[in-house]
């Protein structure tokens, strides 16, 4: 199922929390983007987390145990495997994908080529965030407030560390893990290499979820109405930036951040600078998950059962 539509042109206003800098005019409405297109394809029951393995993205469904393999170019539907249970987040490792399955303590990982199934392993209580760090597996165990370190090549567990506040979601930057707290209202920095905990640092409130890193500041959105980015060399707050009702997850574009606002049926732009909301773009119902693919912005629509793919018409920022 596709459908392709015309973006029309917003004039936005965008409400700041006057702290730590972020304190900008009003946004307007990025005139390049009256041309972008907002493609949408069917996928399982009440798609959640995406992944993209450099060719196609990957829709998860939290209803029961399958993923759905899109092709990125064209949004073709290229299978549904089975994934030995149900859950809510995946990752690619460049060869495999990995999926938590949340009520069976294991991590399950398919071949990306054909979705067979080539292993379960055992982790933590209640696995949500799944992420790969360019050697490594990370599984966060929401109610052990532990985060698992996997071998890729084999599902070795090689460490269990201390990550409070019911770890959730995973970002990356470079030398050190962020896993956002959901029960704590948190985000904590840990070493990748062995897993100390060098701080953790409050969202403000909330049940945060989403967690970006976008080459010097991470972040975190808080699954009420905010987005805050912290300094990642020290978790100083930066700014907080009110979005919208339930903001929920994050992507960054190599240039700009975007994040998904569940109660609103939408995703917003943000400047990286000062995270001023830039454009609103409407997408189906529910927007849970994000993810980049180089071109395009793919959004999970939990209460549609779709994904939708925005591509601007040009990256002119």
């Amino acid at each position: 199922m596709k459908s392709t539509s015309r973006i029309p042109l917003f004039v936005l206003c965008t409400v700041l929390l006057g702290m730590s800098g972020f304190c900008v005019p009003p946004a307007h409405a990025d005139q390049s983007d009256s041309l972008s297109t907002i493609e949408t394809f069917r996928v399982g029951p009440l798609p959640w987390g995406l992944a993209f393995d450099g060719e196609n993205i990957w829709a998860r469904s939290s209803y029961d145990d399958t993923v759905t393999k899109l092709r990125a170019s064209d949004g073709a539907n290229l299978g549904t495997y089975q994934t030995g249970g149900t859950g809510y987040y995946l990752a690619f490792d460049g060869s495999n994908i990995w999926l938590s399955n949340f009520y069976n303590a294991e991590v399950t990982k398919l071949r990306a080529s054909d979705g067979a199934i080539l292993g379960s392993f055992a982790v933590g209580q209640f696995p949500g965030g799944v992420m790969f760090d360019g050697a490594n597996v990370w599984v966060a165990n929401r109610n052990e407030d532990t985060v698992t370190k996997l071998r890729p090549s084999d599902g070795a567990v090689l460490g269990t560390y201390d990550a409070p506040g019911g770890p959730w979601e995973f970002a990356y930057d470079g030398a050190n893990i962020w896993v956002t707290g959901y029960y704590g209202g948190n985000v904590s920095k840990l070493r990748a290499d062995d897993g100390t905990l060098l701080g953790t640092f409050s969202v403000g409130g909330g049940e945060p979820q989403g967690v970006v890193f976008d080459g010097s500041s991470i972040w975190v959105a808080d699954g009420f109405l905010t987005v805050t980015k912290f300094r990642a060399s020290d978790g100083f707050v930066q700014g907080t930036v009110t979005v919208g009702p339930l903001a929920v997850d994050l992507a960054f574009d190599g240039a700009q951040v975007w994040v998904t606002v569940e109660n609103e049926n939408s995703v917003k732009r943000l400047g990286r600078t000062k995270g001023n909301i830039q454009q609103k773009y409407s997408v189906g119902h529910g927007p849970k998950g994000i993810v980049f693919d180089g071109t395009s912005i793919w959004v999970a629509n939990i209460g549609s059962n779709t994904v939708s793919k925005i591509t601007r018409a040009t990256r002119g920022y």
